[in-house]
């Protein structure tokens, strides 16, 4: 189930971590999201009826890489209690709001080429952020775009870097079909399988129209949570902050 391998651990990579250390590679380690499924609906007369398990899984993978746009609103339970929304496109567009409990929270865009965050006072502690320069960020826009050390953080902002790696990961796991749902009144296949540590993941692909991957889910342990995905292909508008308000990565130790 590679699309739901890729995106669990991508999104379990929290923002803390690729500031401290940069989020590395996606080992079964990392791949950590997940939630609880919903109740099964009557079954779907859909173009996957009659598909097995990983040939659902193969079409919703491919939905997913062709999207020109997509929303992930993500919850997961363990991790810092990662929570927020991050909307993409493939042409240099993003918004993302995510919070960390504790740690703080940050909103991330991309406009004109640009990458920016502006963190809470919060995650400018958790940051390590020198003293002497967290006045300096309290309430502006850091510009990660050409940051090799934030470089991890701001793929968290590309929509073509972050599909391409669903093409990328190979790592298969047995999968089935487990019934039925219905989501927000689209019905959907969900299909189950394990991840390398022996826990549940559940994958819903919408059964009718495109498959797109409408929902990942992990139910139990200290990871649970759920990834949810809307508003394929629709705009991403987003507001650029005035230049005054922007300053740069070398700013934080100068």
């Amino acid at each position: 189930m590679r699309p739901l391998r890729f995106l669990t651990a991508t999104l379990a990579c929290t923002a803390l971590t690729a500031l401290a250390t940069g989020c590395g590679s996606h080992t079964a380690a990392s791949a950590k999201v997940g939630g609880t499924p919903a109740a099964p609906s009557t079954a779907p007369t859909s173009q996957l009826t009659g598909l097995t398990a990983q040939q659902i899984s193969d079409k919703a993978e491919n939905a997913l890489k062709h999207a020109s746009s997509l929303t992930i609103t993500l919850e997961s339970k363990g991790n810092g209690k990662t929570s927020g929304t991050m909307r993409m496109d493939r042409v240099g567009h993003c918004d993302n709001r995510l919070s960390m409990g504790a740690q703080g929270s940050f909103h991330m865009i991309k406009s004109d080429g640009q990458v920016l965050m502006q963190p809470d006072q919060a995650m400018i502690t958790a940051m390590g952020v020198p003293a002497a320069a967290r006045k300096r960020l309290a309430g502006k826009w850091l510009n990660l775009t050409s940051s090799a050390d934030m470089k991890d953080l701001a793929k968290f902002c590309d929509l073509n870097a972050f599909l391409k790696e669903v093409a990328t990961d190979d790592n298969e796991n047995d999968i089935a079909k487990s019934g039925t749902a219905t989501m927000g009144g689209v019905p959907t296949v969900v299909l189950k399988g394990r991840d390398t540590d022996g826990s549940l993941m559940y994958l819903y692909v919408a059964a009718t129209g495109t498959p797109y991957p409408l929902k990942i889910a992990r139910p139990t342990g200290k990871d649970a949570g759920t990834a949810l995905f809307s508003r394929y292909d629709d705009p991403v508008t987003v507001q650029a902050p005035p230049k005054d308000q922007i300053i740069g990565v070398s700013q934080l130790t100068s």
